[in-house]
């Protein structure tokens, strides 16, 4: 996750810079850019996640035979 969130910081910069230019020249105040640049970051980050996790899928794990169990042995007729 770590490393994605990286990416969706990135990318929601870019995605909500008409946001940015519009809070640097007067036009929109803090809080309305603060909650459009949540919005994008939350977006971004849902978008890369599910992205990425069809894109490079984790491997599969194959089960390991548990090593504790007895083995089987010819049974011994006790007189």
């Amino acid at each position: 996750m770590s490393g994605r969130l990286g990416t969706a910081l990135g990318a929601s910069v870019l995605i909500s810079s008409p946001v940015l230019w519009m809070l640097q020249q007067g036009t929109m105040t803090v809080e309305v850019a603060l909650e459009r640049w949540a919005v994008c970051l939350a977006v971004c980050w849902l978008a890369i996640t599910v992205i990425g996790s069809f894109a490079f899928p984790e491997p599969v794990r194959q089960p390991v035979a548990a090593e504790t169990e007895e083995p089987e042995g010819i049974p011994v007729d006790a007189p």
